[in-house]
C-alpha cells in the first residue's frame, strides 16, 4: 500500500497521545511535575519518530518509534486510568505495523554515503530524549533545575544538529554543568544516571567527530589565470 507508512505513523502517534493522556490523568506514584516532563518527552519523541518514518524514510525512525510506543504503554501502566486499555491496543497495533512487511519497501536500505557518524547522531538525539530521561530520573518531583537542564540540552542538541558552534560548546560546558546541578537535586539512582549522562555528553562533545560536524570546509580558490 502506498499509504501504509502514513497509517503506521498515525497509529504510533495515537498510541503516544493516548499514553501521554493516561499519564497526565493518573500518574500513579510519579509526581505531577515529573509526569508533565515525561509526557512532553514522549510527545517530542513521537514527532521525531514520525518525521523519521514519513519524511526521512530512515531506519532509525523505526527504532525510535518502537521505543516511543513501548514507553507510552509503560507510562499508561503506572496509573489506573481507563486510557490504559486503548493505549495498549494502539501500542500493540503500532508495533505490529512497525515490524510487519508494510514498511519494508518504504524505508531506505543501506547506509548513506554522507551520513554522520555515531557521535554526531548521539549528540543530536539528546534533543529527542532529554525531557523523557530527566523526567524519569526525577520521578519523585521535577524541580526548576530539572526543567532548565532538559531545556538547555534540547536546545543545544538542536543547534548542534544544525551545525551551530554554540550548540557544540553548550554540549561541552553548559549542558553538563546544568545536568550535574539537576543531579544534586535528584535522589538515587536517578542522580547517578544524570551524572553519568552529563559526563558522557561532555566527553562525546569534545571528540574530533563532534568538532567536524560544526567545521565549515572552505574549498580552495582557483589559481588566477594570467593573460598575456
Amino acid at each position: 500500500m502506498r499509504t501504509s507508512h502514513l497509517t503506521v505513523g498515525l497509529v504510533c502517534l495515537l498510541a503516544a497521545v493516548s499514553g501521554v493522556a493516561s499519564l497526565i490523568a493518573d500518574p500513579g506514584p510519579i509526581a505531577r511535575s515529573a509526569a508533565a516532563m515525561i509526557a512532553l518527552g514522549l510527545a517530542i519523541g513521537a514527532l521525531v519518530s514520525l518525521s523519521g518514518i514519513v519524511l526521512a524514510r530512515a531506519p532509525w525512525g523505526l527504532v525510535s518509534a518502537t521505543l516511543v510506543v513501548v514507553a507510552a504503554m509503560a507510562a499508561a501502566a503506572v496509573g489506573e486510568s481507563a486510557l490504559i486499555w486503548p493505549t495498549v491496543a494502539l501500542g500493540a497495533t503500532a508495533l505490529v505495523g512497525l515490524h510487519g512487511p508494510w514498511l519494508a519497501l518504504w524505508l531506505r536500505k543501506g547506509k548513506l554515503v554522507e551520513a554522520p557518524g555515531p557521535v554526531p547522531i548521539a549528540l543530536t538525539s539528546i534533543g529527542a530524549v532529554a525531557y523523557f530521561v530527566v523526567g524519569v530520573c526525577a520521578w519523585q518531583g521535577a524541580s526548576l533545575s530539572h526543567w532548565i537542564a532538559a531545556t538547555s540540552a534540547t536546545l543545544a542538541a538542536v543547534l548542534f544538529g544544525r551545525g551551530n558552534r554554540i550548540g557544540l560548546w553548550s554540549l561541552r560546558t553548559v549542558v553538563p554543568a546544568l545536568v550535574m546541578w539537576a543531579a544534586f537535586a535528584t535522589t538515587i539512582p536517578g542522580a547517578v544516571v544524570l551524572a553519568l549522562a552529563g559526563v558522557t555528553t561532555a566527553i562525546a562533545a569534545w571528540l574530533p567527530a563532534a568538532r567536524r560536524t560544526t567545521t565549515v570546509i572552505t574549498p580552495p580558490l582557483p589559481e588566477p589565470v594570467w593573460r598575456s
